[in-house]
């Protein structure tokens, strides 16, 4: 069986376009005594041609950093705290400037481009109540949100219209990243693994105090566990008679995941799989089925199908993505150089 994946739900952060709303908080609005250097914050951090720059992204990305340190257990650091107060007000003003400069070149969005990033955010929420709940801890509103998110889709389109154009990447470059961080893509062994599963969990009711109870629960476990054994070995008899490892596996595997591929796993990692069936796995060779194998859930067979070696990514797969990543790095590069400009002749003031 596959490793469990964790979901931790509760104090989730559902990302969207650079937004982050907190799902299982205190409710209360965040920031609402955030302090700067012992002193309540301003509710106008910064002026950029005149136009206000709120403290709203400031107290939400405080609250989120609060929230993350009383979950590790840790004190607030002054020094991470004022770097987060620069970073917040550098990125509030930078926004601004962009801003302004894409509605002076009429860059718009459509209503429905808003309206379909916002049900994307809203759907990340089991419930409208959750989802409002969230918005209030970032002190936002649906009203409000809905602003937000049309002016990052303003600064996204001018970006792409403006800026994106300009960057550029030779092949000479493409191929000089791939030489330099080859570790980057080594991938790893591949095993094609298929298994035949006959469960040996008991429900779990918890420990029983009465001896009665407990001698009965013995018999249980014991009878399930020979009935496992048992279906398994029935399973390698037919197996050695060389009938179809795939037809066994729909007829009589229990892991109802895989039973309808013929037991296929598909192809991954080692680390992918449970101990037990990793180690059984690694001692075959490809056509192969292991004996009885014993897990923590039961009994199993295992087949390993094909053996992918260890092997570098040809630079012509990794090519496109090298080209991708270095793209957005420029892009960057062009937008922050951009932005220089634009400050040279803005009139900003800062109040932190």
């Amino acid at each position: 069986m596959r490793k469990a994946m964790g979901f931790v739900f509760g104090l989730a952060a559902v990302l969207a376009m650079g937004y982050a709303l907190p799902v299982g908080a205190d409710t209360a609005k965040a920031g609402d005594d955030l302090k700067i250097n012992g002193k309540p914050a301003p509710d106008v951090i910064a002026t950029v041609n005149g136009v206000n720059v709120t403290s709203e992204a400031l107290k939400s990305e405080m609250a989120a950093y609060k929230m993350v340190m009383e979950r590790q257990g840790r004190e607030i650091d002054p020094q991470e705290q004022e770097k987060l107060v620069k970073d917040v007000v550098g990125r509030a003003i930078d926004e601004e400037l962009i801003y302004q400069k894409s509605k002076e070149m009429k860059v718009q969005v459509s209503p429905e481009t808003v309206l379909k990033e916002m049900d994307q955010i809203r759907a990340q929420f089991p419930s409208e109540e959750l989802f409002k709940s969230a918005l209030a801890f970032q002190n936002h509103t649906v009203a409000s949100l809905k602003t937000k998110i049309e002016r990052k889709l303003v600064e996204e389109e001018f970006i792409r219209r403006e800026i994106a154009p300009k960057a550029s990447v030779d092949d000479q470059r493409v191929e000089a990243f791939y030489n330099e961080n080859q570790q980057y893509f080594m991938k790893p062994e591949l095993y094609e693994v298929s298994h035949i599963f006959a469960s040996a969990a008991a429900p779990n009711e918890g420990k029983a105090d009465d001896p009665a109870t407990r001698q009965k629960a013995q018999r249980i476990l014991s009878q399930l566990d020979q009935s496992a054994r048992s279906k398994i070995d029935a399973v390698l008899q037919k197996l050695k008679k060389e009938e179809s490892f795939a037809d066994l596996a729909k007829k009589y595997s229990e892991d109802e995941s895989t039973k309808n591929n013929g037991g296929s796993m598909g192809t991954l990692p080692r680390d992918n799989l449970i101990p037990e069936l990793a180690d059984a796995m690694v001692k075959l060779k490809p056509g192969e089925f292991s004996d009885m194998v014993k897990s923590p859930y039961g009994y199993h067979v295992v087949k390993l199908t094909s053996k992918t070696p260890q092997h570098m990514t040809p630079f012509a797969e990794a090519k496109p993505d090298i080209l991708n990543y270095l793209l957005k790095q420029e892009v960057e590069a062009k937008r922050k150089a951009y932005l220089d400009q634009l400050k040279k002749t803005a009139k900003i003031k800062t109040f932190l």
